[in-house]
C-alpha cells in the first residue's frame, strides 16, 4: 500500500486509510498461519527507462507520484511490513509483468494467491488476471480491495463491476464469507486466509 494510494494525492481512495487497517489485520492473520506476505509498488525509474507506453496512458504528474525516490511512492508508514516479507517493484499495473514474482512463488511451493489493495479495478484486477494466467489459484478479497471514482463512474460501481468478473477466481471477504463465483455462474467454496497455508498475499500497487 503506497502512500499515494492511501491519502493526500489524486490517486488516493476515500477508503484508503480504513482499508490499510483492514489489510494490516489480514497480514497478521496470514503471518500466524505461515502465509508469505508480499507488498508491491509502482516503481518508475528516475530516467523513465522503464516507462514505455505508460507515458501515453498516465499523465506525467501521476507518474511522478510513484517514481523511485518520491515520498509518495514509498509504502505507507502505517503498513505492517516485516523483514521476511517480499517487496516487488513493478513498472506496470500487474505485479507479474516484468518481475520475478512468479519464480519466487514457485520456488516456495506456493500455488495460490490472495489479492488485496488499491485500486480494485486496475492494479488488483490486473495482478489477479496475471496470476491466473500463470496458473496460480486466486482469492480476490471483496473487503480487502478499494478504488475511487474514475471518469465520472462512482467507486462503488467500479468495485461491484470488478467483483462481478469471473476471470479472477474465487471472490471472498477476508473471513471466507459470501456467495462468490469462480466462473460463469458456478459457485465455488470461499477460502479463509487463516486456512490458506502456503498461500501468498499480494497487495497490488495502489496497493502495497
Amino acid at each position: 500500500m503506497q502512500r499515494c494510494f492511501i491519502e493526500e494525492t489524486p490517486l488516493a481512495s476515500p477508503d484508503g486509510r480504513a482499508l490499510l487497517d483492514t489489510i494490516n489485520g489480514l497480514i497478521h492473520t496470514c503471518r500466524e498461519a505461515g502465509v508469505l506476505v508480499a507488498h508491491t509498488r509502482g516503481w518508475m525509474a528516475k530516467d523513465r527507462s522503464n516507462l514505455g507506453v505508460m507515458a501515453e496512458l498516465v499523465p506525467p504528474f501521476v507518474v511522478e507520484l510513484y517514481t523511485e525516490g518520491s515520498p509518495t511512492a514509498e509504502l505507507h508508514e502505517a503498513l505492517d511490513v516485516a523483514p521476511e516479507d517480499l517487496i516487488i517493484n513493478k513498472a506496470r499495473y500487474g505485479a507479474f509483468h516484468g518481475t520475478d514474482l512468479a519464480r519466487q512463488l514457485r520456488e516456495r511451493g506456493i500455488e495460490s494467491v490472495i489479492i488485496s489493495g488499491i485500486a480494485t479495478n486496475i492494479c488488483c484486477e490486473t495482478t489477479a488476471c496475471e496470476a491466473s494466467q500463470h496458473d496460480f489459484r486466486v482469492v480476490f478479497l471483496s473487503d480487502g480491495t478499494a478504488t475511487r471514482e474514475m471518469n465520472g463512474v462512482p467507486a462503488e460501481e467500479l468495485q461491484r463491476a470488478t467483483l462481478a468478473s469471473p476471470r479472477h477466481g474465487v471472490h471472498a471477504d477476508r473471513h471466507g464469507r459470501g456467495g462468490h463465483r469462480t466462473d460463469f455462474g458456478h459457485p465455488s467454496p470461499p477460502a479463509s486466509p487463516a486456512a490458506a497455508n502456503r498461500r501468498f498475499v499480494t497487495e497490488p500497487n495502489g496497493c502495497t
